[in-house]
This record gives structure tokens, C-alpha cells and sequence, in this order.
């Protein structure tokens, strides 16, 4: 994403972009989900699945309000596109820092 938000503006902005980006976040739900659901105990694995997917949801419609919002703003289009890159690289590598402190942790074996 910082990669993207560096691109010239003379660069169109199309569908790569966003096929870029839209990849980072499927790509990380699956380990995340083995992460929690290794970490708790077993007989709570149904209700961890269920807030961990609700969670998802609020962080996806929460996302999209974020992210959009500065690509709305009155700066332009191409400045706020940039603003929203480089704040949806700092959200994926906080996320990143937290899961891999999840995986610090002891958990029951698989």
C-alpha cells in the first residue's frame, strides 16, 4: 500500500490498485483465525469463531467510513487516495504486530 501511495498521480488510478490492495486483507483472515481459535479453550471455539467474524464485519464497514473519508474530503480525489494508502498500510502492520504477538503466546497443541 505505501508502494501504491507513492505512484505518480499521472499513473490512472484503475482496477491494479485496487486488486493490489484487495488482497492483503483475505490473505491475512485465515491465519488470524487459526491464531485465535488455537488460543482458546475448545469448548469455546464456536463463540471465539462468532465474535472474530462479527468483529470482522464492524472492522470492514468501519474500514470502508476511514479509508474512504479522505478521498472524499475536499483535497482531491489523488490526495486522498494517498492519505488512505499509507493509512491502510499503518492499520494492516498494527494488525500484523498484533497477531504476531498472539502467536508469542502459549496455546493448546493442534
Amino acid at each position: 500500500m505505501i508502494t501504491l501511495a507513492l505512484v505518480p498521480v499521472s499513473v490512472p488510478v484503475g482496477g491494479e490498485r485496487a486488486d493490489a490492495c484487495g488482497h492483503g486483507g483475505p490473505a491475512g483472515d485465515a491465519p488470524t483465525a487459526a491464531l485465535l481459535l488455537h488460543h482458546g479453550p475448545a469448548e469455546q471455539t464456536g463463540t471465539a469463531s462468532g465474535v472474530f467474524n462479527t468483529s470482522r464485519q464492524i472492522g470492514g464497514a468501519l474500514g470502508v467510513a476511514v479509508v474512504g473519508a479522505p478521498i472524499s474530503g475536499g483535497s482531491g480525489f489523488h490526495h486522498g487516495l494517498r492519505i488512505s494508502l499509507v493509512l491502510a498500510a499503518d492499520i494492516a502492520l498494527l494488525t500484523a504486530l498484533a497477531t504476531r504477538s498472539l502467536g508469542a503466546t502459549r496455546g493448546r497443541g493442534l
